[in-house]
């Protein structure tokens, strides 16, 4: 028998997005799912296309709860899940009809606890479905993928929860934190850390929408304190489990995130946070010379720099 798949997607003011989504779950070729889908207190009609596919499919399950954000909906997800595996999936993005197929080929025919694929980004046409799906992937052990939590070639992919399959016991004793923006990052060190291997399919299955509004919504404050906090919390954690490698990749890591938003965002928090780590900035080899140029012309001149830089975009 095969064994049961539940997949969890939280769903928040999504009704232009949502039946595809939802389209894409239940015409997987893999057909033992338990779909759990959780209405974080939608305002729009999101609720109301749940209940509609869960009369069409007996395989969908409808939670409507009040607005408590993306971890809480995850973590009640994962509580009333009843699946051996454990799937995460976005309201607004795709999944190809070989994604759960292919992930749980990948567990069952390896030792590995977590089975993940590659990802591919659109905006509005769906991406067309895989031709083929090749059972090669290749093996990690958790501690590889932990180790390379900032290399290039695996970043983003390595992080993000929605191009995942999991073992049930992953999540065990592990929930995703509350009210913190980047909740995927808070845990993936943790999980990578108590697998011992992890099976990688190189194939784009999942199907990734880059939303207008996402992509240009201002950064706020809050976003700005998690991804600081972030960076802290995993110092105090390799530090304490004597990953001396991760402590200095995650302070790299951390200045060249505070580089990165100082020279694309125009934020007085973010220049403080600048102007008191700008030594440091300057010093570390990850940054390239442009932007350390960049970062010492906005903690001295700031205005000077956002006129250069609006005056390059226009003639851009």
């Amino acid at each position: 028998m095969n064994p049961l798949i539940s997949i969890i997607i939280p769903v928040f003011n999504v009704a232009d997005y949502l039946p595809a989504c939802i389209e894409s779950l239940i015409h997987q070729e893999y057909r033992e799912l338990e779909i759990i889908l959780i209405n974080d207190g939608s305002s729009d009609n999101s609720g109301a296309i749940c209940d509609r596919f869960a009369q069409k499919d007996t395989r969908i399950k409808v939670i409507h709860k009040q607005n408590g954000g993306l971890s809480e909906a995850r973590n009640l997800g994962l509580d009333k899940a009843q699946g051996s595996y454990i799937s995460f999936v976005d309201s607004d993005d795709v999944i190809d009809k070989k994604f759960i197929q292919t992930l749980v080929s990948l567990l069952l025919n390896s030792e590995a606890s977590i089975a993940l694929c590659d990802y591919t980004l659109f905006s509005t046409k769906i991406p067309q479905a895989a031709p083929s799906c090749s059972d090669t992937f290749q093996l990690y052990t958790g501690h590889y993928m932990l180790e390379n939590l900032y290399n290039k070639k695996w970043v983003p992919k390595n992080v993000i929860a929605c191009n995942k399959l999991y073992e049930r016991s992953v999540w065990e004793e592990l929930r995703y934190p509350k009210g913190l923006i980047h909740e995927d990052e808070f845990v993936i060190h943790h999980i990578y850390d108590q697998v011992d291997q992890v099976a990688y399919s190189p194939i784009p299955l999942y199907y990734y929408r880059q939303r207008e509004a996402s992509i240009t919504k201002e950064i706020s404050a809050k976003r700005i304190s998690d991804i600081v906090q972030l960076f802290n919390i995993r110092e105090v954690y390799f530090k304490d489990r004597g990953y001396d490698l991760l402590v200095k990749e995650n302070r790299k890591a951390k200045f060249l995130n505070i580089a990165i938003l100082a020279v694309t965002n125009r934020n007085e928090i973010l220049r403080d946070l600048l102007k008191q780590n700008l030594s440091t900035v300057l010093r570390l080899p990850n940054i390239p010379f442009k932007m350390k140029c960049s970062c010492a012309l906005i903690v001295v001149f700031p205005s000077l720099f956002w006129k250069l830089k609006n005056f390059k975009q226009k003639i851009g």
